[in-house]
């Protein structure tokens, strides 16, 4: 999910299940264990130089390092500013390369953790080997989660903005096993119990890939990204989104409404497993500097913003709505 920066702790990990955290300004990550969790908490950054900030920044002086993660505090934080800050400011979007702009962007942040040697390219790469390409293909048998933990400092702020934003009437009490939240279930001792649960609709195609949140006690809330299976799909309806956003002929309401509704399906999907906040938010940055030189009435934000957390708290319909009259587009 999104994020705030503290470094990567350098640790070695194993882990059956894709778990993202975040990816726009701090990192931090759970692993679910073969018999319990075991929550790390990373971070990245530090102050960013003066070049940082010049090589992030556009003609208009925007700082793109400055909006797509919180201010840094170490050295990784200020190597991820400079990457995906300068990314967005250098790199063009087109009707036709979403796809290559978030490989590249996520290949940009694996050489980051490799160089740290950080548990994200541990988690990523497992046993030297690209785990990552099985859910981008489809190929997997997992399902990426977030969570919102009470207590936890990142997890925490998660906990908090599900607790405020999630209607309880928009739920319903639901009995389920413990073990739906295991890659390998066998793995997994039998827990069941009752859970609040929201579900949030969604059809591609006329196949229903629609996603949940679960709270499964008073501190816990399990997010269930796309599983691996469905990222195929969902990575089409992303090409098409995108595609619609960047059609010159179509009136710029179309065009926002589409990039919003691309935004919400990212973040939902996180089709690498890892990193969904901080790639959607740059990629959706991509498409506005676009918009914003092609005239569109778009106003770019001005400091870093938690768009994923909203998106994962928000019905499709809600979102492209709070962002139409978020005072990003006039």
């Amino acid at each position: 999910m999104t994020d705030i920066w503290n470094f990567e702790m350098n640790q070695t990990v194993q882990s059956d299940i894709f778990i993202d955290f975040g990816s726009t300004s701090r990192f931090h990550f759970s692993l679910l264990g073969r018999a319990f969790f075991a929550l790390l908490l990373y971070s990245l950054p530090a102050p960013a130089t003066q070049d940082t900030t010049s090589f992030c920044s556009d003609v208009f002086g925007r700082n793109y390092g400055a909006l797509i993660a919180e201010k840094p505090i170490d050295a990784m934080g200020r190597d991820f500013q400079e990457i995906f800050g300068g990314f967005i400011r250098t790199r063009e979007a087109t009707s036709e390369n979403l796809e290559d702009l978030a490989l590249d962007l996520f290949n940009a942040r694996l050489a980051l953790s490799r160089k740290y040697n950080t548990a994200f390219a541990q988690m990523m790469e497992p046993s030297g080997e690209a785990g990552w390409q099985k859910r981008w293909k489809g190929e997997g048998i997992s399902q990426a989660w977030s969570f919102g933990i009470h207590g936890h400092l990142r997890e925490g702020s998660v906990w908090r903005q599900l607790m405020e934003r999630l209607p309880v009437e928009e739920s319903h009490l639901e009995m389920i096993d413990s073990s739906i939240f295991a890659v390998h279930q066998s793995l997994e001792p039998s827990r069941t119990g009752i859970a609040r649960v929201w579900h949030f609709p969604y059809e591609v195609g006329g196949q229903d890939v629609s996603f949940y949140i679960y709270q499964v006690n008073k501190n816990t809330f399990y997010i269930g990204h796309a599983k691996d299976k469905q990222v195929p799909l969902l990575r089409q309806r992303l090409r098409d989104l995108w595609q619609r956003a960047m059609f010159l002929e179509l009136a710029g309401i179309e065009r926002t409404t589409a990039l919003f509704e691309f935004e919400w399906v990212w973040f939902w999907t996180n089709p690498f497993g890892r990193a969904g906040a901080s790639l959607g938010d740059a990629l959706s940055l991509l498409v506005q500097k676009q918009m914003e030189r092609q005239g569109l009435p778009i106003r770019i934000r001005s400091d870093f913003e938690n768009l994923d957390l909203v998106a994962l708290s928000m019905h499709l319909e809600d979102y492209v709505q709070w962002r139409q009259n978020s005072g990003h587009f006039h």
